[in-house]
């Protein structure tokens, strides 16, 4: 079958703090790169990249000539993947059409009593719960049969069961990305070195419990071989010229022997890259030796869930790390002239005045490079989201998908003790406080050691005072 997979522009203002900032939909390509070894035609729009117009979406999806759609959901993006069915349906009115991603994983039923227009819903990891429904879609086989998907009967939902994970990742083949147009063009907003950069993803799934997060992959880490890591960077250099690499993954330094391998193998083969992760502080606290070894084989950034600088609030939420932990981690990366950036949340569940000023002195405290302060989300499929449906006191606007976003200015959720007018400013002053201080300025201008890094501070730098 020729199949369309779809990463849905937003058809108006950007939803992120910086509209240059585009990566890869991973996802999809490695959907597509199933199809593809089974004999499927396969193309990727990828409207989010070039904030493509409905008009401009409309001709492009004319010249594939779809025989099925598929297109991918995230939280955000809600509204603007509902308008992105409704054009499909005008062009296609006949077409079917898949939905799968985060959103769509955990909300299936609701999609499906609301919007007819969907046929079907992948639920988890979708590459071969895609394929084995458009295998079955093309030789009009029973649907009951295959796990990870909901579907429509007359007026009746069904789902068919959750499919197993897949244990081991190396039988995925690498991602489609030559189905995308110019993987050279994409940009992260500030976490690259050299140009330039693309992504990876070397594992799945997360075995920790904290409140706030929704695990679409769930709890059973799964990962990549160091191998399989290594040959897919060596990839990205010799066909797309790639100079850096950023690994998207939740947890890609978790297993130490993998990384010490990731590592080796990058040195043995004299890899010329650099790159950069998101790592868990109690991780890097417990194997500190590791920071030299990541050093040495081209990292040069990580990034942290930090989430507070309260520890009540940080026992609350179930994060799992100290901030004597915090301190010690950032400081031994600084030290090793590591970049590092601190996510934050403002407006837990039991956040108080004191707490958030706790937090926002706390990270002015250590050396961070970069801090995100992000208004607390809770998002459907998350824990956070039902305790906020359960508060009373609270307000939480649980439909208001368009800022249900981490790079949101507009709270969503406001818990009880505190006002949104309150959350607005002292997201706002959180960043002043952070950047605008003397020695950070000057801390930050001792990096810049080349035309790259100074454009991408510039452009950075304008883009928060926007904001």
């Amino acid at each position: 079958m020729k199949v369309t997979l779809i990463n849905p522009s937003t058809f108006s203002e950007n939803l992120r703090w910086d509209s240059s900032a585009t990566y890869p939909p991973l996802g999809l390509c490695y959907v597509a790169a199933v199809l593809e070894k089974n004999g499927h035609s396969v193309n990727i729009i990828d409207a989010e990249k070039n904030q493509q117009s409905e008009s401009e979406f409309l001709k492009n999806l004319r010249r594939q000539k779809p025989d099925i759609i598929g297109i991918t959901s995230h939280t955000p993006k809600y509204n603007q993947t509902m308008r992105t069915i409704d054009l499909v349906k005008k062009q296609y009115p006949d077409i079917e059409i898949i939905l799968g991603g985060p959103h769509a994983s955990v909300m299936p039923r609701q999609i499906l009593e609301k919007t007819p227009k969907v046929n079907y819903i992948v639920v988890g990891e979708g590459e071969f719960s895609t394929l084995d429904l458009i295998n079955s879609i093309q030789e009009g086989k029973n649907l009951s049969e295959i796990n990870g998907i909901f579907y429509k009967e007359g007026n009746k939902i069904i789902g068919t069961g959750p499919r197993k994970f897949i244990e081991n990742l190396d039988v995925l083949p690498l991602p489609a990305r030559h189905l995308l147009n110019n993987i050279k063009s994409y940009k992260s907003a500030l976490r690259y070195k050299r140009l330039p950069v693309t992504s990876v993803i070397t594992s799945r799934g997360c075995p920790y419990n904290c409140l706030f997060c929704t695990r679409v992959f769930g709890k059973f880490y799964r990962e990549h071989s160091a191998e399989y890591v290594v040959n897919e960077v060596e990839h990205l250099i010799n066909k797309y010229k790639i100079k850096e690499i950023h690994f998207v993954d939740d947890l890609f330094i978790f297993n130490k022997k993998r990384i010490e391998k990731i590592c080796q193998l990058i040195k043995e083969r004299k890899i010329d890259i650099t790159w950069s992760c998101n790592a868990r502080i109690d991780i890097i606290y417990n194997n500190m030796d590791i920071i030299k070894k990541i050093k040495n084989s081209g990292c040069w950034y990580i990034s942290f869930g930090i989430e507070s600088g309260n520890e009540d609030v940080l026992k609350y939420i179930r994060k799992g790390i100290t901030l004597h932990q915090v301190r010690a981690v950032v400081n031994k990366l600084h030290k090793y002239g590591i970049f590092t950036k601190g996510y934050f949340m403002i407006g837990h569940p039991i956040d108080t005045k004191k707490s958030v000023e706790d937090t926002i002195r706390f990270a002015k405290s250590i050396p961070l490079d970069g801090v995100q302060f992000s208004l607390t989300v809770p998002y459907p499929g998350s824990e956070l989201f039902e305790v906020a449906k359960k508060q009373k006191k609270s307000f939480f606007d649980s439909d208001n998908y368009n800022n249900m976003s981490s790079h949101s200015n507009t709270p969503v959720y406001v818990p009880d003790g505190l006002s949104m007018e309150y959350l607005k400013k002292i997201q706002k002053r959180a960043y002043k406080d952070f950047y605008f201080r003397h020695e950070y300025i000057l801390r930050q201008m001792l990096k810049i050691k080349n035309i790259i890094t100074l454009k991408k501070y510039v452009r950075s730098g304008l883009n928060y005072l926007k904001r």
